[in-house]
């Protein structure tokens, strides 16, 4: 039987919208861990299988490749993978900002 979870995975995380940087850390990883998931390179323990099957809001046998039919309410992102992504388009602007500051006191010293 092929496995089918690195597809799945990618297919649920583009559908969706959500990056590998979002979905890393809600696993608590960094992207990378993501992208060994999707390439096959790595698999996820039992209990990050059960964490990604909530974030998505899918079956495990879903992302397994046991089953066709992710599950009925799977159309929308989880209310997780909406505050993963949040939470990383925060942290972006928080570090843009510091970005600014940072130049912003430079120029006013050679004022």
């Amino acid at each position: 039987m092929q496995n089918k979870f690195p597809q799945r995975l990618r297919q649920l995380r583009k559908e969706r919208g959500i990056t590998q940087t979002a979905l890393g850390r809600y696993l608590h990883y960094k992207h990378t861990a993501v992208a060994n998931y999707e390439s096959g390179r790595n698999q996820p323990s039992f209990e990050d299988l059960l964490k990604l099957a909530d974030y998505f809001d899918v079956s495990t046998d879903f992302l397994l490749g046991r089953s066709e039919k992710p599950c009925p309410s799977a159309c929308q992102p989880s209310e997780n993978a909406m505050t993963a992504e949040l939470l990383c388009l925060l942290q972006q602007a928080e570090s843009f900002l510091q970005s600014c500051r940072i130049f912003l006191e430079k120029d006013e010293k050679k004022i």
